[in-house]
Parts: structure tokens; C-alpha cells; sequence
């Protein structure tokens, strides 16, 4: 070893061979350990993210548009309720689950068909998002969350009463990586100690 004419630089040519490659496979170790956190990071943000999107889409996925103001739902209202549901489930969920989220937001609308029962508004409030497992291309999560909707039924003479229930739940959930985006393709949602209606 020896230094260079430029000041205190070492010049590798007077480094023994051996230990050029053991620093270059050090330095090389070191670059991949910190790729494979942020790609963990990474994935564990996205799955994050899709248990957040999963818990929303299904919370508001059967909400009337604005112009509706109650009475018979007609088929145009229902369509357009159908494909909003729809666009936003397809976001977050996939396989069976999602099959079965579909047919939810389908018996949802067939409730407010009639009109008499009127679905006003619906929210998560308190998402917290915890044990995050990622092996590969599957992933598992769970979550807690406080879930609302508004309600209203129409009473003789037009009336309409309104409620607002509010509960904790717990949620346990399984992801598929598929094509780079992560799904939940199975969920289980408890009601949390003490909130059960």
C-alpha cells in the first residue's frame, strides 16, 4: 500500500488481491442488504396500502350517488351504484373474496330497491394496520378499524328516521401478490370485544 501523489488517497493497485475482492464483495453484500430492505419496505407498504383500500371500498362501496333522494331505486341508480361498487372492489380484492364482496354490494342494493330503507352514508374512522407477514408473493395482515353508516327508513307520511351505528371490528387478512399488485383474496371480520350490536 502505498499514497498517492494527490494527497492521502490509497492507490488499489498496492493492495493485495485478496483483500481488493474481499472489500469488493463487502461493498457488494452491503448494496444488496439495502436493495432487499427497501424492497421489503416497499412491500410492506403496499400490502398497507391494500388492507386500507379493502377496508374503505367495502365500508362505502354501496353508497347511492348524490342526486338520489330516496323513493324506488331505479335501475339506472342501481347500475351506476353496481359499477362504482364494482370498479372499487376490483381494486382491492380478487378470487373468491372477491366474488363474495360483489355479492354483498349486490344484496346491498336489492335492500334499497324499494326505497324504503335508504343507505346515506358509510366511513372508516382509526385504521390500524399490524402484523404485516410477507413470504414472497403472499402476505398476511390484520387490522382494526371503527366502521359507521347512516341509515334511514321512511315512515307514513314521508318521514324518514335516521341512525348512525358506530362499531369496532377486527379484521384478519390474506394477500396474493398477482401481477405486481397486492389482493386480498381472504378475509375474516370480527366484531371487537364490546361492540357487537
Amino acid at each position: 500500500m502505498s499514497l498517492s501523489n494527490r494527497g492521502f488517497g490509497i492507490t488499489l493497485y498496492r493492495i493485495p488481491r485478496w483483500l481488493r475482492y474481499s472489500l469488493a464483495t463487502a461493498l457488494a453484500i452491503a448494496a444488496l442488504a439495502v436493495a432487499l430492505t427497501a424492497s421489503a419496505a416497499l412491500d410492506s407498504n403496499a400490502v398497507r396500502a391494500a388492507v386500507n383500500g379493502a377496508i374503505h371500498a367495502q365500508q362505502e362501496d354501496s353508497l347511492p350517488p348524490p342526486a338520489y333522494t330516496g323513493g324506488p331505486m331505479s335501475s339506472a341508480i342501481q347500475a351506476s351504484i353496481t359499477a362504482e361498487g364494482t370498479k372499487d372492489l376490483d381494486n382491492y380484492f380478487a378470487g373468491p373474496e372477491l366474488a363474495a364482496r360483489l355479492g354483498t354490494l349486490q344484496d346491498n342494493i336489492k335492500q334499497q330497491a324499494s326505497g324504503e330503507t335508504l343507505y346515506l352514508g358509510a366511513g372508516v374512522t382509526g385504521i390500524e394496520i399490524s402484523d404485516v407477514q410477507i413470504n414472497g408473493d403472499d402476505a398476511t395482515a390484520t387490522a382494526t378499524a371503527d366502521v359507521w353508516a347512516t341509515f334511514g327508513q321512511v315512515q307514513d307520511g314521508g318521514k324518514i328516521v335516521t341512525a348512525t351505528p358506530t362499531n369496532s371490528m377486527n379484521y384478519s387478512f390474506t394477500l396474493s401478490r398477482i401481477n405486481g399488485t397486492w389482493y386480498v383474496v381472504h378475509e375474516r371480520i370480527t366484531f371487537a370485544p364490546g361492540s357487537e350490536p
